[in-house]
């Protein structure tokens, strides 16, 4: 057919009016259907194939995006989850700190009560060598007041 509108063409028809710039015959009608033609093997063969991969990808964008919306309540989920397992965790931790602050405490206090049971002791032990020395003293101060004494007597006698 398009061979036919060639030649068609190609054959040198009546040569148009004066005045007249073109002249319509048969040409247009085989023109027109030439263009159709074309136009519906380009969309066969280059149109719809571009067309349907492009609509494949739309839609699996489309697809990807819809999944991704739904997972939403599935993050949010996984969100809650953490969040309580934070949580715990600190409590947890908060427990093991105040159960390991009593135990320092009870520590420190033992060490302070053995210690201040210590110094108590070493106070005692030097009062009580105090008393001896100052009971011992007073017995020497005693004794060297009764010699004193007595030299004096005898002097006094004495002289």
């Amino acid at each position: 057919m398009t061979l036919a509108a060639q030649i068609a063409c190609a054959v040198p028809a009546a040569h148009a009016e004066a005045g007249k710039l073109f002249d319509f015959d048969l040409t247009l009608p085989i023109i027109a259907t030439e263009f159709l033609l074309l136009m519906t093997i380009l969309d066969k063969t280059v149109f719809g194939p571009v067309g349907k991969a492009l609509d494949d990808r739309d839609e699996l964008i489309r697809s990807q995006l819809a999944a991704v919306g739904g997972n939403s309540a599935e993050v949010e989920a996984l969100i809650a989850e953490k969040e309580k397992v934070i949580a715990n965790a600190r409590a947890e931790v908060a427990n093991e700190v105040t159960a390991m602050k009593a135990k320092m405490d009870a520590d420190v206090a033992a060490a302070a009560d053995k210690a201040k049971a210590e110094v108590d002791a070493q106070i005692a032990q030097a009062m009580t060598a105090l008393d001896a020395a100052k009971k011992d003293s007073a017995s020497q101060v005693d004794a060297q007041a009764s010699a004193i004494a007595n030299q004096i007597i005898q002097k006094v006698v004495n002289v």
